[in-house]
């Protein structure tokens, strides 16, 4: 009986002790993919600026008043037989929560701290929905390509101008959704990087807000 007793005491140490590292590295894999998207969200937030000069310069565009030095629109003849490229530039990030779902399927994330469960879930909704809205806001960009032919008519211009708003639409509620992913973040000790380069290396990449 003792012996039996023994037995048992082991296999639940045993079983204790692979939980216990499977959970830690659970968190691990959690934590540095949430990281990725707050750190995708404070870029956006350091450029922030930049993408509401670029969405009022491409407004006074598309009203025939000229885009100022944020935007300069290619020529008609500069545009024929190819691609017209991206009128509003924005960062491109891929936001993952593959970590999420294969947690979920493992059942490791039984065995994560209730307080610290219930913060990554709200995390991985917040990333959920800027991943939502950003495919939205993609999208949307194509409705921009008008601008890049030349002087618009009324038509095309009310279309483009209605574009333009949801567009800005997205940016603050791409702003909202972040500022839930830093306070829920934060409930687990993950906080963005510093941010001070994201904007130069912007510049440099697109050459926008120069």
């Amino acid at each position: 009986m003792v012996g039996v007793l023994t037995a048992l005491a082991a296999e639940q140490t045993v079983e204790a002790l692979h939980w216990s590292h499977q959970t830690r590295n659970t968190e691990l894999t959690l934590s540095s993919e949430v990281q990725q998207s707050v750190d995708a969200v404070a870029e956006r937030q350091a450029l922030d600026a930049c993408l509401r000069s670029q969405l009022v310069a491409l407004r006074a565009a598309a009203l025939g008043g000229g885009g100022g030095p944020a935007f300069a629109p290619p020529t008609a003849a500069a545009t024929s037989g190819r691609v017209v490229g991206d009128l509003y530039q924005t960062p491109w990030r891929a936001w993952t929560r593959g970590s999420w779902s294969a947690a979920a399927a493992s059942n490791s994330l039984n065995h994560v701290d209730p307080q610290r469960l219930i913060a990554y879930a709200n995390a991985y909704k917040a990333i959920e929905d800027i991943d939502a809205i950003i495919r939205q806001e993609r999208n949307g960009k194509g409705a921009l390509a008008p601008l890049a032919l030349g002087k618009l008519g009324p038509q095309e211009a009310g279309q483009v101008l209605s574009a333009l708003t949801n567009l800005d639409g997205d940016r603050a509620d791409i702003g909202v959704a972040g500022r839930d992913l830093f306070e829920d973040a934060g409930k687990l000790g993950i906080r963005p990087h510093a941010a001070n380069a994201y904007l130069a290396a912007f510049r440099k990449r697109t050459g926008v807000c120069v």
